[in-house]
């Protein structure tokens, strides 16, 4: 019998041969596709390193050139650092280039860009340092120095002038204390045409007035006057301790290291909306805030509390809008006195108060059941008898609010109680805004 299946086993074999082929390629092609998707992630990550070189070489820079010349003031030094540019280790195609410059707040920031495969791949970063110039002190570079303190009473003011130009026009009559933790204490009713800096606290006791700033290693603290603003700072506030501030004005911005308490007759009216108008990293008790025509932010390391006792309270002028970024528990036991509600709203525009917490705690408490004392519960807690215009932004702490009275605005929070008998009101013009963030899909066509 004649045997037909001679060549069955080539036909078998190269089957076989080709599905293997086809497994092999696909594996091929996963295997490129993992390639290059490591290599995309591998030059990105070379792009962040050579921008934090550049970072750290401009830095070099910046530290060398105050070591030639410690007199330099800030733009002296930018001017005498210049640009850190050059390449990596890894090849002439990894650069970096690094600029110096100075921000808004009156800080150094060093900007870089870190590049790959000639800007393939391609970072920035930007690093800010706070700068304290050097100081060549005469016996008399200021008006008064106390090397272990200064107390100034009396109605006398005390300023400058310049004998050898009758011209002069200045606010230089500073007050400083030399020995570590010695205090100023000011107890009169003059002006003094210029700053006051201390090694240990400020203490103001009666309405003084300040032309410049007033700088503190410790506290600041501020007397209980008797009509609003009867303290008045035309510069900056700053220390490294607490500041109790009351009855005054502020004319330039706030920042504190720790705690802040602002009581009742407090004006920030700081005029450069580019940066905020109080920074501090403790906790905040009371605040008065208020300006004309302007955006007044808080920014808030710490907790903060409004209380409903005593004066504590605050008000927002007409033309104003007030947010309020708080790290901490936010706890509001009274509404702020809003002069005029913002109606027409932009993109752009910002509510009467607008709320935004990054607590990220909580158990999501939902509960309207024990009115006192159940706050600690929630990482922001609302209560008030009086009506409220205000927008609350807290995706990751829960919120509860008791308005006795109409709340206008929103609330987003991880967890919502909402527990008071007032009306809640939600303002629809609301819709236009973007400045709190948001989510936006793509088009596409349906069919």
């Amino acid at each position: 019998m004649i045997n037909k299946q001679h060549g069955f086993t080539l036909i078998t074999v190269l089957i076989l041969t080709s599905m293997a082929s086809i497994v092999v390629l696909n594996s091929l092609r996963e295997n490129i596709v993992q390639e290059r998707m490591s290599g995309n992630f591998q030059k990105k990550m070379n792009s962040r390193l050579l921008a934090e070189k550049g970072v750290f070489e401009e830095a070099k820079l910046l530290q060398q050139a105050l070591l030639n010349d410690q007199t330099l003031d800030i733009d002296g030094l930018i001017a005498a650092t210049g640009n850190a540019t050059g390449t990596g280790l890894i090849g002439s195609d990894a650069t970096y280039n690094a600029s110096i410059s100075k921000n808004a707040a009156g800080e150094l920031e060093i900007a870089s860009i870190g590049e790959r495969y000639e800007g393939d791949a391609q970072s920035s970063l930007v690093a800010r340092f706070g700068f304290t110039p050097g100081n060549s002190l005469t016996p008399y570079s200021d008006a008064i120095i106390g090397c272990r303190g200064v107390s100034l009473g009396g109605s006398g003011k005390i300023t400058s002038y310049d004998s050898t130009d009758p011209t002069y026009v200045g606010n230089d009559a500073d007050v400083r204390t030399t020995v570590h933790n010695a205090d100023v204490t000011l107890s009169g009713t003059g002006t003094i045409k210029g700053s006051v800096a201390s090694t240990g606290s400020i203490i103001v006791s009666f309405s003084q007035s300040v032309e410049g700033d007033l700088w503190a290693n410790k506290d600041i603290t501020f007397p209980s006057g008797t009509s609003t603003w009867s303290t008045k700072i035309n510069g900056n506030i700053l220390a490294n301790g607490n500041v109790q501030l009351k009855d005054m004005m502020v004319n330039g911005y706030v920042r504190i290291e720790k705690n802040l308490t602002l009581n009742n007759g407090v004006h920030v009216n700081h005029s450069t909306v580019d940066i905020p108008d109080i920074l501090y990293g403790g906790s905040l008790d009371a605040l008065l805030a208020g300006a004309e025509n302007k955006k007044v932010a808080v920014y808030v390391a710490g907790d903060f509390t409004i209380t409903a006792s005593g004066e504590s309270h605050f008000k927002i002028h007409k033309g104003v809008s007030l947010s309020l970024y708080v790290m901490g528990k936010i706890h509001i036991r009274t509404s702020p006195i809003v002069e005029e509600t913002i109606v027409k709203l932009t993109s752009s525009d910002a509510y009467a108060l607008n709320i935004y917490s990054g607590y990220k705690s909580g158990d999501g408490s939902l509960s309207c059941k024990d009115k006192d004392g159940v706050s600690d519960k929630f990482g922001i807690y609302i209560a008030s008898n009086t009506e409220m215009y205000a927008t609350i932004y807290a995706p990751d702490t829960d919120v509860r609010v008791d308005a006795g009275a109409q709340f206008t605005g929103s609330i987003r929070g991880g967890s919502v109680s909402n527990c008071g008998n007032g009306e809640t009101r939600y303002d629809v013009a609301l819709k236009n805004i973007t400045s709190g963030g948001g989510s936006s899909s793509s088009a596409k066509i349906a069919f």
